[in-house]
Protein backbone atom coordinates (compact mmCIF):
# COMPACT_ATOMS: atom_id res chain seq x y z
CA UNK A 1 0.00 0.00 0.00
CA UNK A 2 1.56 3.56 -1.08
CA UNK A 3 1.29 6.26 0.47
CA UNK A 4 -0.62 7.72 -2.65
CA UNK A 5 -3.03 4.75 -3.44
CA UNK A 6 -6.49 5.96 -2.94
CA UNK A 7 -6.77 2.37 -0.69
CA UNK A 8 -4.87 4.59 1.31
CA UNK A 9 -5.77 7.96 0.91
CA UNK A 10 -9.79 7.14 1.80
CA UNK A 11 -9.17 4.08 3.85
CA UNK A 12 -6.52 3.02 5.98
CA UNK A 13 -5.65 6.62 7.05
CA UNK A 14 -9.01 8.38 7.68
CA UNK A 15 -9.87 4.83 9.46
CA UNK A 16 -6.56 4.81 11.54
CA UNK A 17 -6.46 8.47 12.87
CA UNK A 18 -10.04 8.20 13.79
CA UNK A 19 -9.83 4.85 16.07
CA UNK A 20 -6.25 7.25 16.75
CA UNK A 21 -8.05 9.48 18.41
CA UNK A 22 -10.55 7.45 20.30
CA UNK A 23 -8.16 4.55 21.62
CA UNK A 24 -7.18 5.70 24.73
CA UNK A 25 -3.52 3.31 24.39
CA UNK A 26 -2.71 5.27 21.25
CA UNK A 27 1.29 4.02 21.57
CA UNK A 28 -0.32 0.95 21.31
CA UNK A 29 -2.48 1.95 18.66
CA UNK A 30 0.37 3.32 16.54
CA UNK A 31 2.72 0.82 17.10
CA UNK A 32 -0.18 -1.74 15.47
CA UNK A 33 -1.46 0.39 12.44
CA UNK A 34 2.26 0.73 11.80
CA UNK A 35 2.51 -3.21 11.69
CA UNK A 36 -0.36 -3.71 9.37
CA UNK A 37 1.06 -0.85 7.41
CA UNK A 38 4.35 -2.31 6.98
CA UNK A 39 3.15 -5.99 6.82
CA UNK A 40 0.26 -4.76 4.17
CA UNK A 41 3.41 -3.82 1.74
CA UNK A 42 6.11 -6.18 2.88
CA UNK A 43 5.50 -8.81 4.97
CA UNK A 44 8.82 -10.46 4.23
CA UNK A 45 10.69 -7.48 6.28
CA UNK A 46 8.40 -7.41 9.04
CA UNK A 47 10.93 -8.27 11.60
CA UNK A 48 13.34 -5.30 10.68
CA UNK A 49 10.46 -3.17 11.76
CA UNK A 50 10.00 -5.40 15.11
CA UNK A 51 13.52 -5.25 15.91
CA UNK A 52 13.88 -2.16 15.47
CA UNK A 53 10.62 -1.01 17.50
CA UNK A 54 12.42 -3.22 20.61
CA UNK A 55 15.93 -1.97 19.93
CA UNK A 56 14.70 1.96 20.25
CA UNK A 57 12.50 1.08 23.17
CA UNK A 58 15.29 -0.67 24.76
CA UNK A 59 17.60 2.01 24.10
CA UNK A 60 14.67 4.37 25.74
CA UNK A 61 14.79 2.64 28.64
CA UNK A 62 18.49 2.81 29.27
CA UNK A 63 18.34 6.59 28.90
CA UNK A 64 15.70 7.17 31.40
CA UNK A 65 17.38 4.84 34.06
CA UNK A 66 20.78 7.29 33.76
CA UNK A 67 21.47 9.61 35.38
CA UNK A 68 20.95 13.64 34.13
CA UNK A 69 23.51 14.87 32.21
CA UNK A 70 25.83 12.16 32.71
CA UNK A 71 28.21 10.54 30.39
CA UNK A 72 26.31 7.03 30.41
CA UNK A 73 22.73 9.22 29.31
CA UNK A 74 24.61 11.10 26.38
CA UNK A 75 25.94 7.56 25.45
CA UNK A 76 22.92 6.23 24.92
Amino acid sequence: MLFSTPLFLFGFFPLFFTLYWLVPARTVWLLLGSLFFYAWGEPEFLWVVLAASLLDWRIGQQIVRAPAQSRAARGW
